[in-house]
């Protein structure tokens, strides 16, 4: 791997996530417009690694429930929310010298 390159992608990603902390994944993908998604996900499992970055994985509830007003039209025969695991991602303070 090119260690220029490298340094000044693992400078892109950390800028995005210093910016926007707790941002999902494909946020970061669609930001990064220079890699495709499989290099973008490979990026960020190094940059873990070397503890440029930290991963909280939390869980969301999505729900296919209509709007309180409208419940009464569709009746009561929707399913439980579903819950989701997501990854959120945050920048280390202390790599802040690689930007």
């Amino acid at each position: 791997m090119n260690e220029i390159v490298y340094k000044g992608l693992v400078r892109r990603v950390l800028g995005i996530v210093m910016q926007s902390p707790g941002i999902l994944e494909d946020q970061i993908i669609s930001q990064m417009n220079v890699l495709n998604p499989q290099s973008c996900r490979k990026l960020l499992e190094l940059m873990i690694l070397d503890s440029h970055i930290r991963v909280r994985k939390m869980y969301a509830s999505v729900s296919n429930e209509p709007p309180a007003m409208l419940r009464s039209l569709f009746g009561c025969s929707f399913n439980k929310p579903k819950l989701l695991f997501r990854q959120h991602f945050y920048a280390n303070p202390t790599s802040i010298n690689c930007l």
